[in-house]
This record gives structure tokens, sequence and C-alpha cells, in this order.
């Protein structure tokens, strides 16, 4: 066989066995490092056939083709051989929207008031005051800043009474602009995780063997922390972006989905799950005893059961399927 000729998928394909196909660089195999067998149990290596870098997701490591070839046992020599003349892509770099401007940070010192509706349902004012959570007394909103993980001001939500328009909606040009905002940045809800500032922060965040939370919603996010779940961040609603996905994907870490348990989060958490177990491992939370989100469940270990216990997604949807038919809960 000619060598110039073979791909990254040809050489890895005399050592693993694809457990899927399709035109996504992202492809899952059953891993020889701990010898898995095809058919036997779920894929845990993750293989990217443009660039050769691969994760196993079981705990065997990661790195690029050479790093794979001498794991598995090839001589240096060998592994020289077979990676020479194969040619390996650069990453494809997505395409995104970059958000050149940002908010000025004082405008976080005009809602330095406590939200009291918060301190009553039970939230702790250390925790507010940690993620800047405030209070504009001149609208009667909670607002919630909106930081990337380059510490970034990207946009001030606000939690409105009158929900005809949706409940958290970002402050307008023409509202900023009344608090002396002269910078009006374009923002896109999709293009950021809320809390992945405080997230990235963290040791968890560097510990592959410590998952990542997804909730859907600032008072899920914030209630989880507040019960010593660090590891978690928001995607401010259900729908999955590539930033978001591309985010996890290069975290490289075990997913565990908390979204809220009415029947739009139970769909998400279903569509979102098995689009992400494409190339991660992925579980989702169940909740019981009526509860729809982390902040309805106010008793600690019941919240720890919740999270500590999660199930895969084909599990999640057999526990929902019930629900999905008759269409309520």
């Amino acid at each position: 066989m000619d060598l110039s000729r073979r791909s990254i998928e040809d050489v890895y394909s005399e050592y693993v066995v694809f457990s899927n196909a399709g035109t996504h660089p992202n492809r899952m195999a059953f891993c020889p490092l701990h010898g898995e067998v095809a058919g036997t149990s779920k894929p845990s290596l993750c293989i990217n056939v443009e660039t050769g870098a691969w994760i196993c997701f079981a705990g065997c490591g990661g790195g690029g083709l050479q790093q794979f070839l001498l794991k598995s046992g090839e001589a240096e020599h060998t592994v020289k051989d077979k990676t020479k003349n194969v040619q390996v892509s650069k990453p494809r770099k997505k395409k995104k929207k970059a958000q050149t401007e940002f908010l000025p940070n004082y405008i976080l010192g005009l809602f330095e008031h406590c939200p009291i509706e918060l301190i009553n349902d039970g939230f702790d004012e250390e925790v507010l005051q940690y993620h800047d959570i405030g209070f504009d007394i001149n609208k009667c909103r909670i607002t919630y800043p909106v930081i990337n993980k380059d510490k970034k001001l990207l946009a001030i939500v606000g939690r409105r009474n009158d929900t005809t328009y949706g409940k958290y909606v970002p402050y307008t040009e023409k509202e900023l602009r009344d608090y002396g905002v002269e910078v009006f940045p374009k923002y896109e809800k999709g293009s950021v995780f809320w809390r992945e500032d405080k997230y990235f922060e963290t040791l968890s965040c560097r510990d592959r063997t410590t998952p990542v939370i997804i909730v859907e919603g600032f008072k899920a996010a914030l209630w989880l922390v507040q019960h010593g779940y660090n590891n978690v961040m928001a995607l401010m609603g259900t729908h999955l972006t590539d930033y978001h996905i591309s985010t996890l994907e290069r975290l490289g870490k075990k997913i565990i989905l908390c979204l809220d348990g009415d029947i739009p989060g139970i769909k998400s958490t279903i569509k979102n799950g098995y689009k992400l177990s494409k190339t991660m491992q992925v579980l989702a939370c169940h909740y019981k005893r009526g509860a729809t989100q982390p902040d309805d469940i106010k008793d600690a270990e019941e919240l720890h059961e919740l999270v500590s216990k999660p199930v895969t997604i084909s599990k999640y949807k057999k526990l929902h399927k019930d629900i999905l038919e008759n269409g309520k809960r």
C-alpha cells in the first residue's frame, strides 16, 4: 500500500473498531488500550480523524497519533514508519462572530442592591455577591451579569416582572444608554455559558475526573454552587450551540445534564444528550417527587442524590416515556 495515500483513519483502523461513521471529524471507537471489545460495551475512545487527536473517557489518557501507537505497544521505529507519510490536517476553526466590544465593569456597581426575593427563596447573600447578582431599583429587576472566561462583561440580563417578552431579557441599548454606557456590544446568548468565568478558574475545571454539570438557568446554577457544586455552568435556556459543544469537547470530561424537569427540559435533555454522546460521556439527572429544577429541592441530601446518581440518556428517555407520550407530567 502507498503510505502517502493513507489517512489518519486508515492508520487508526488497524488498531480500533469505530462505532460510528459520518462527516463529523470526531469519531467514537472501542478503546483497545484497556481492552474494550466492540459490541460488549459503550465506546469510550474519541478520535479526530482529521488531526489524529484522541482521548479515552475511561482514563487511558489522550494525545496524538504517535502517542496512541506507542501506547499500543509499537516500537518507535515502527511508529515513525507508519506516521511519516500520513497527512495530518490542521484543526478546523469554527466560524464564530467575535464580540469586539464589551460593557464597562463599572455598570455592575449600579446594581449592588441585594435582591431580597432571592434571599427569601433561600439563596445565600455571599453566593449572590460572589456572582455579582444585583437589583435595579429603577426598573425593579434582579440583574445577572454575563461574563466570559476571559473576564469580559458581555451583557446584563434582567429578570422582569412582566414576562410578555420573556422572563430574562438582556438590557437594551436604550436602557444601557440611560446608565451612561457608550459602547454597545452585540450579545448572542449562545456564545457563552453563564458562570464560565467562575468555572474556568476552579481546580475542578482542570481535573478530568470531575464532571461538569450543565443546567438551564441562573438560579439552578446558583443553588448548586451554594450546595458545594462549583463544577456547574448554565446554558441560559435549553438550546445547545456549536460554542457550547466545542467548549465541552475541549474539556474532555463527563457531562451531567441537569436541565429542568418540565416537558421542554425533558425533551432538550434527550436531544442534547444524544448530540453530546457522539463525542462525550453524558448522563442526566432524573427528578423525583415533583421537583422540576434544582432550586425546588430544599433538602441538601435530596439535592445531592439528584446530582450524584445521574442515569444514562437511554435510561432517562425510558423513565420519561409516559410523560412524553401524554404531553404532561
